[in-house]
């Protein structure tokens, strides 16, 4: 009976502590914004073609000055063709990215700069082709990898507006480091994605 007490107490001293410590040191919310995707590498000219990206963000602060920021979003991007008449391919992806940031004021200021960097992969959810003015999409998710390896370089600022919650405002570059090409021919240099994004978020300290 003992032990149980003792367990009882334990358990509801770690919890109040972690508490104590999320609400004080971690935020989670919503995410959404646009992207501005195009494919680099051995590639035709291709021009930049705008999707959607919504999902989670959240940051934990590690100090007053740093934190660490994971984001899980569907991320629409792709590609459309310059010729006539225009071909457009949508890449669906589920993204992680786990990024270190950079705060420029302390954590009690209303208003916070930001830089931060960090990996990101993408799971390849469809890849589906559409000619211009055509009413038929074309699976071709076979041609692509399922995986794909990035790099998020971002800046922007988190705004405070009431009590714990920050409304955040961000500009990311996400330069793919891995092909995108299932069965890339010998001798054909990788293509990668190449994404802009900007979005807004809202973070709740829990």
């Amino acid at each position: 009976m003992k032990r149980l007490i003792l367990l009882f107490v334990a358990l509801t001293l770690t919890t109040y502590t972690f508490a104590q410590i999320t609400a004080k040191n971690f935020s989670i919310g919503p995410r959404v914004g646009v992207n501005f995707a195009k494919l680099t590498g051995d590639v035709a000219d291709n021009d930049t073609k705008t999707g959607l990206v919504a999902g989670v963000t959240s940051t934990y602060s590690i100090t007053e000055r740093s934190g660490l920021t994971m984001d899980l979003l569907y991320s629409r991007e792709g590609f459309e063709t310059n010729a006539q008449p225009q071909v457009q391919t949508g890449l669906d992806y589920l993204r992680f990215l786990l990024a270190y940031n950079v705060f420029f004021r302390n954590r009690e200021d209303d208003f916070r700069p930001k830089l931060y960097v960090g990996p990101n992969v993408g799971l390849l959810l469809s890849a589906e082709t559409q000619v211009e003015n055509g009413d038929t999409e074309v699976d071709v998710k076979e041609n692509f990898n399922t995986l794909d390896i990035g790099l998020t370089l971002g800046l922007g600022f988190n705004l405070r507006i009431g009590g714990d919650t920050w409304l955040n405002v961000d500009g990311r570059f996400q330069p793919g480091l891995s092909n995108i090409i299932d069965n890339k021919p010998n001798g054909q240099d990788a293509v990668r994605n190449q994404n802009f994004q900007i979005s807004l978020g809202l973070a709740f300290g829990l």
